[in-house]
């Protein structure tokens, strides 16, 4: 069972020190202003800095047992056992506290300011008992109170800590889950490719592109750990990429990068542009009889990096639009890195064929890691 102990380590104990020194220090302020006037109303010359003595000395005791009746709570109070039980608890406590905290605060009866001039120990004892009581059992329960603000503040910190936490790791491990499905997903359109020039005797040619393979696959596995790269670096994938699709679709197909200077560093999530590329390559060009062309650029526009995949292909299929596992990844993907400041749409081309249109936030470096 959390106890209210745990308030003070979640929420900062210097921070509690501080609050409850300045509270008492208020209080002092407040209570002795009030008992100094009459003093200077009835011109009996009180001293004030004797009045604030006192009562900064009472709320100091005050302070003083606040933590002791904060850990009394958290270990037998209303939240351990029932309330009739904690109730005589903490009225025995508040009792017992205050004859002790009484006994100490009768002045001596020499001094004006004491308020009991004259009076014996005794009467002066059972005059402020009477008088201060109501006062005190208020004090011990806005402490208890406070106690109980405390604890659940500390409770709430901890749960949005944990929450935070989990929605992290949910997060990255839907990153690691879509990857893993995007990866085997252009793997194996690659490998049939290279299967296909096999069994037509183009040896040369699949060893040439089983070592480009290799090259994409490992710098792939390099980055695994990392859901955003530079965008210089996801070109380079994505040149990789092409070479082994224009192993397939050879002079049928061409292709050009447009790519500002200025957003070459800046962070895109890893492996965005292979499958809106792929999706143009299948279904886009690939039916298309003719040559094809595919357009890839990045530009920055309003604090977003735009990256736009333009195909010449057979046209905008709006049946299709997001269909398969790559553009559903891709789509996935971006929420999950960006939530609502990203935006991924599918659209017809001005002049046919279709336009692919990542926005995402523009940083100026991409992080090491993901």
């Amino acid at each position: 069972m959390g106890g209210v102990t745990d308030g003070p380590e979640s929420l900062g104990r210097g921070r509690i020190a501080a609050i409850v020194a300045v509270a008492c220090v208020a209080a002092a302020v407040v209570t002795s202003a009030q008992l100094y006037l009459p003093f200077r109303l009835g011109r009996a010359g009180g001293r004030v800095w004797v009045v604030f003595g006192f009562e900064l000395l009472e709320w100091a005791m005050w302070g003083l047992m606040t933590p002791i009746i904060w850990r009394v709570d958290a270990r037998w109070g209303f939240r351990a056992r029932p309330w009739p039980r904690a109730l005589a608890l903490h009225l025995g406590i508040a009792f017992t506290w205050f004859l002790v905290q009484n006994a100490i605060m009768v002045g001596p009866p020499e001094v004006p300011e004491s308020g009991y001039m004259g009076m014996s120990f005794g009467q002066a004892f059972r005059l402020r008992f009477i008088l201060r009581l109501p006062s005190a059992l208020g004090v011990y329960a806005a402490i208890v109170a406070a106690g109980y603000w405390v604890w659940w503040m500390a409770g709430h910190h901890r749960r949005e800590a944990q929450r935070a936490q989990l929605e992290a790791q949910l997060a990255a491990a839907r990153l690691r889950a879509l990857r893993m499905q995007l990866q085997p997903h252009f793997l194996f359109n690659t490998l049939h490719t290279i299967a296909g020039h096999v069994r037509e005797g183009e040896q040369s040619v699949a060893v040439d592109l089983i070592a480009r393979l290799s090259r994409l696959l490992r710098r792939s596995l390099d980055d695994a750990e990392r859901h955003e790269v530079p965008l210089s670096e996801e070109v380079e994938l994505l040149a990789e990429y092409l070479t082994l699709e224009r192993a397939r679709f050879g002079d049928a197909l061409v292709t050009r990068f447009d790519i500002a200077p200025e957003v070459r560093g800046a962070p895109v999530p890893s492996l965005i542009l292979q499958p809106l590329v792929e999706n143009a390559l299948r279904h886009g060009i690939g039916p298309r009889e003719g040559p094809g062309e595919l357009a890839i650029a990045a530009r920055r526009h309003s604090g977003h990096l735009v990256l736009e995949v333009t195909d010449n292909g057979v046209g905008y299929d709006p049946a299709r639009a997001g269909a398969g596992v790559g553009l559903a990844n891709t789509r996935e993907r971006l929420a999950q890195l960006y939530g609502n400041r990203q935006r991924f749409q599918i659209a017809a081309g001005r002049s046919g064929g279709t336009v692919a249109r990542v926005e995402i936030p523009l940083r100026e470096e991409a992080p090491d890691a993901g």
